[in-house]
């Protein structure tokens, strides 16, 4: 398992340094006393690559045991994990937050948590319209109607 934990801790510091280095370059950066757009994604990505860094030395040495990295059919669930998110990324502003936040949770549910239909169903219902209260009504946020509605 440590093999696979320097893996993962050599992905985090590569996407940390990527975030510094598009906060610093990419972005403005400002100073400390007037900080600038770049400031937290730089921060972010420098506190990923130090706790990247951590794990990679907390696992430095041989395994004692060394064990495949998915057993089975293990591998489904991290897949459609991310091909619901890109999905859901590229439905958003096409068909609009409500039906795209519906089906990703419904997907979800059913994909990934392995639910059973009707409590998928209320979980994602209930979900849905939970977060579209809390952005649209109380912090004020405007969400994607979607093209295919308008």
């Amino acid at each position: 398992m440590k093999r696979h934990n320097r893996l993962a801790a050599v992905v985090i510091i590569a996407i940390g340094l990527a975030c510094v280095y598009y906060g610093i370059f990419c972005l403005r950066l400002g100073t400390m006393a007037n900080p600038d757009c770049g400031f937290m994604p730089a921060l972010a990505g420098f506190c990923m690559a130090v706790f990247g860094a951590g794990l990679f030395i907390t696992n430095l040495g041989p395994d004692e045991k060394p064990q495949p990295f998915w057993k089975g059919k293990e591998w489904k669930g991290p897949v459609f994990s991310l091909i619901l998110m890109i999905l859901y990324a590229v439905t958003m502003e096409r068909i609009g937050y409500i039906l795209s936040t519906l089906l990703f949770m419904l997907g979800w549910q059913f994909l990934v948590v392995h639910e059973k239909w009707w409590k998928g169903t209320i979980i994602s219902v209930l979900s849905t319209v939970g977060v579209y209260i809390i952005f649209v009504y109380l912090l004020r946020v405007p969400v994607p109607v979607g093209s295919l509605f308008r």
